[in-house]
């Protein structure tokens, strides 16, 4: 996480919610764990595809991976690499 913000916390849904209910405006990325609570609290924009898509069915994890690795040198992490 030191790598995507050089604030963190931890805490429950309703400590967060009260710490960010007087904020002017609250941007993240969408998190699946969070979805009941974070978009009544914040704008959510999607959250970055790691790999590229895969144009059609694969029958096994090993093909998928050949096929969406293909080319590929680094994954789409979404952090600035400067």
């Amino acid at each position: 996480m030191a790598q995507l913000s050089n604030q963190r916390w931890y805490a429950d849904a309703a400590a967060i919610g009260a710490a960010l209910t007087r904020a002017r405006t609250v941007r993240s990325i969408e998190e699946p764990h969070l979805a009941p609570w974070l978009s009544a609290w914040a704008e959510c924009a999607a959250a970055p595809a790691l790999f590229p898509s895969v144009d059609r069915r694969c029958d096994s994890f090993s093909q998928w991976w050949n096929r969406t690795t293909r080319g590929l040198t680094v994954a789409n992490l979404g952090l600035d690499p400067g």
